[in-house]
């Protein structure tokens, strides 16, 4: 049975990321739109939330496309992660950059979030999870089984239409660390150009 560790490299691999997932990256990488990409530094906080993220990118079949990650940031918010600030905060960005023009996806995401849960609460450690089969994972998230878990459709909707509400003033009122996130976006840049000279 394949590895969270025989799993990842090709994941990495198929979507042009660091063989750690950028771990050990002193800037993250976040596509705005297609070709267009902003650059934030990675705190420790991500480095801690990283690899769980990209087991979820394993276990839901969400892509690492900005796609696939506007649909598992809404995944990741529906299941609860505010018990992480940072997470919180980049899937939030995540969800508002999809419902701009993949509100369906992002309304399936949300509905499949209501139905299985994520790692964040779970109490393992990185390297335990790195050993763990994905059917385990799978299994132990709720995804062999969704239809055990009722969805009230209604509630779904209403707490769907309060984070898209959240999201957007949230949104708006971060537009103050934009020309600070711009300039670091175009050193970071700069020193990748002259490193790769």
């Amino acid at each position: 049975m394949m590895t969270v560790r025989d799993a990842l490299p090709d994941f990495y691999k198929r979507y042009n990321l660091s063989p750690d997932g950028g771990v050990n990256d002193p800037a993250v990488r976040l596509e705005l739109l297609k070709g267009i990409y902003l650059y934030i530094p990675n705190p420790v906080a991500r480095k801690k939330a990283v690899l769980k993220h990209d087991i979820h990118h394993l276990i839901t079949g969400y892509s690492g496309t900005l796609k696939g990650e506007t649909e598992i940031s809404t995944w990741e918010l529906s299941t609860g992660c505010a018990n992480n600030w940072l997470v919180f905060s980049i899937n939030i960005y995540g969800m508002m950059t999809g419902a701009i023009w993949n509100l369906r996806g992002l309304w399936k995401a949300w509905l499949k979030g209501k139905r299985t849960k994520n790692l964040y609460h779970e109490k393992y450690r990185n390297h335990e999870l790195r050993d763990r089969t994905i059917l385990d994972l799978k299994l132990e998230c709720g995804f062999l089984d969704e239809s055990v878990h009722e969805v009230n459709t209604a509630a779904a909707f209403l707490s769907f239409f309060a984070f898209l509400s959240f999201g957007t003033v949230y949104s708006l009122a971060s537009m103050i660390l934009l020309p600070p996130a711009i300039l670091y976006s175009m050193f970071v840049s700069i020193k990748r150009a002259n490193t790769r000279r």
